[in-house]
């Protein structure tokens, strides 16, 4: 299968569609890899019970939800590229709140700040990397394949 670019030449499918799944794959693997540790952290080491747990996770969740529109309208006014990179920052700021965390540990309310940093960038991140414009760049290659 073959895509037809603007400029008329082709591309396959699986070349086309490869980094986007790639990069989709990395974003939720991050995700995935934190809530699993999280809980436990949060609860053995840190001491808190499982509402501040919730309270936590839940943070991301509602970082994206608040951050949606924005981050559409960032991404029309300024560009896809500009939006991903923005989630890329943003995804690396939430990194170092995970180091932090750990650094920090000793105190246990510096921590779970660190923590509730990082689920309101990470959340942030998810939005500009995946939310807004990875659907639409496959529905716009599937419609220009489609009209070929």
């Amino acid at each position: 299968m073959n895509l037809t670019l603007e400029k008329g030449q082709t591309l396959d499918f699986y070349k086309a569609t490869t980094p986007i799944i790639i990069s989709v794959f990395g974003v939720y693997l991050t995700i995935g890899i934190a809530l699993g540790v999280l809980p436990e952290f949060v609860q053995k080491h840190l001491g808190f019970g499982s509402l501040t747990v919730g309270l936590v996770i839940g943070l991301q969740s509602l970082s994206t939800l608040m951050t949606r529109a924005y981050s559409g309208r960032i991404t029309d006014t300024r560009g896809a590229r500009k939006s991903k990179m923005a989630g890329v920052v943003l995804a690396v700021i939430a990194g170092v709140a995970y180091v932090l965390a750990v650094l920090f540990q000793a105190d246990h309310f510096c921590a779970l700040a660190f923590y509730c940093w990082q689920g309101s960038f990470m959340g942030l991140a998810k939005v500009f990397l995946l939310q807004e414009h990875l659907p639409g760049e496959l529905v716009s290659q599937g419609l220009r394949n489609q009209v070929k």
